[in-house]
């Protein structure tokens, strides 16, 4: 090796050449790299010779982006509802003189609530039914929950609610689905609501043979709370006991109907903690289907696990910004009634 190389020596700058080193010998040390262009200055967001300008330039944006978002929302809120008109006029979900809602409110209480009133029949003459869904068909009582967004898109429903909330044993009351006795937990001091083939509302206390149940026709049946109202009249203080809070403001689901009209009548509220939306009494349900015309109403869940979907949307917030999930649902749906695949798919994406 050359005893002029020296590999100790850094690469930059290069050693000095030495006489002993030949004219010819390769130079190891890289060029310099050229050094970068300097990038163009970022022009600012805010511009304008003063600061005041420079505000009213930024607050014509912020104008700009909301006029825009607004726009964007119309437009979006205005597709769904000609979807929900379209699904209305071509039979996936049912029209507004069939099934429909209608709100309240009550000053006593300072708590709005929503009425969904249910038609003997449709437009067709063909019979609205309040059928019961069990999660994901289990007849089992295996406490198995099913959310009800989830319930929702399987019957798509027009209308569901939490038939019952989650007990430990299970379902309680003489449960019967599709006019079939089920498997069912005891609550002797509870009763049991179920509606017939003819979409008559009958209430029974738990000790009832089932066999009594089916010689009414009973087709769907579940366990409930407590009897807001039974002859058209407001039931007395021992149908409330067992109703949990019965006397506290809070989330509560009713089912009621009357007898004359055969119209069904599902009261719906929600406890929200805000100044009109606390909730309800149990007693202040009941006048109020009272008022409605309803001969006969219970109560079917209430508190925390209370819940009610309108075309899959929330029909109030839930406890907790939780979705319910339950055992069992009451539900309204057309599905039965479908024609074609165009009607199935138009309330799937109205579910969505």
């Amino acid at each position: 090796m050359n005893k002029c190389y020296k590999p100790e020596f850094p690469c930059n700058p290069c050693p000095p050449k030495d006489d002993c080193c030949p004219p010819d010998m390769p130079n190891f040390c890289p060029p310099p790299a050229p050094k970068p262009c300097p990038l163009p200055p970022v022009p600012s967001v805010v511009q304008g010779e003063n600061l005041f300008e420079a505000v009213n330039n930024l607050t014509n944006r912020v104008n700009i982006c909301i006029s825009t978002f607004n726009q964007v929302m119309e437009e979006g809120y205005r597709t769904l509802h000609n979807m929900e008109k379209a699904a209305t006029a071509n039979g996936s979900y049912y029209g507004p003189c069939e099934v429909w809602t209608e709100d309240g409110y009550n000053a006593d209480e300072g708590a709005a609530y929503t009425l969904i009133h249910k038609a003997c029949v449709d437009r067709r003459g063909e019979p609205i039914r309040v059928e019961l869904h069990l999660a994901y068909n289990n007849t089992t009582n295996s406490k198995i929950e099913q959310s009800i967004f989830s319930a929702s898109m399987n019957e798509l429903a027009d209308k569901i609610v939490v038939a019952q909330p989650m007990e430990e044993n299970g379902w309680y009351g003489n449960a019967i689905w599709r006019g079939c006795p089920i498997q069912s937990s005891e609550a002797p001091t509870l009763y049991t609501a179920g509606f017939t083939k003819g979409g008559v509302l009958r209430v029974y206390q738990n000790n009832v043979s089932t066999d009594q149940m089916l010689r009414d026709t009973i087709e769907n049946a579940m366990g409930v709370s407590g009897i807001l109202i039974q002859n058209g009249q407001i039931c007395d203080d021992s149908c409330y006991e067992n109703i949990p809070a019965y006397d506290q403001q809070d989330s509560r689901i009713c089912i009621g109907q009357n007898m004359n009209t055969r119209e069904v009548i599902f009261l719906v509220c929600g406890k929200e903690n805000e100044v009109n939306k606390k909730g309800l009494t149990s007693k202040t349900a009941a006048n109020i289907l009272l008022q409605m015309g309803c001969s006969i109403a219970v109560e079917v869940c209430e508190g925390a696990p209370s819940g009610a979907l309108d075309k899959g949307q929330m029909m109030f917030v839930p406890a907790d910004n939780q979705v319910p999930n339950a055992y069992c649902y009451w539900y309204i749906s057309r599905k039965c009634f479908y024609k074609n695949r165009y009607q199935e798919e138009l309330a799937q994406l109205m579910q969505n």
